[in-house]
């Protein structure tokens, strides 16, 4: 089956992803049966990244927009500080 093309980037949902012991800022794609098709963006060029396929419990909703979200990752980073909410709420990713 070929990919249908989709909406788009304004489609894409910022959301923090959790992996062994660290957390990157991602965007979810799509939710399929068991997995959760996530965007791994680059720094700092949001556009250029990877695919990944990781399970539901792994990924936690942002209360940041899009474009709140691409500022941060051109940014390096910088400017976190709207993130440590995040890391308060959800004890399975440290800082």
């Amino acid at each position: 089956m070929e990919p249908s093309g989709g909406s788009g980037a304004s489609s894409l949902k910022p959301v923090m992803v959790a992996f062994d012991d660290y957390a990157q800022v991602c965007f979810e794609v799509e939710r399929l049966a068991t997995r959760v098709v996530i965007y791994m963006p680059g720094a700092p060029d949001p556009w250029s990244g990877s695919l990944v396929y990781v399970t539901p419990d792994r990924v936690s909703e942002l209360d940041v927009t899009m474009l709140g979200a691409v500022r941060h990752l051109r940014q390096l980073g910088r400017d976190a500080s709207w993130l440590s909410e995040h890391f308060d709420r959800d004890s399975s990713v440290s800082p």
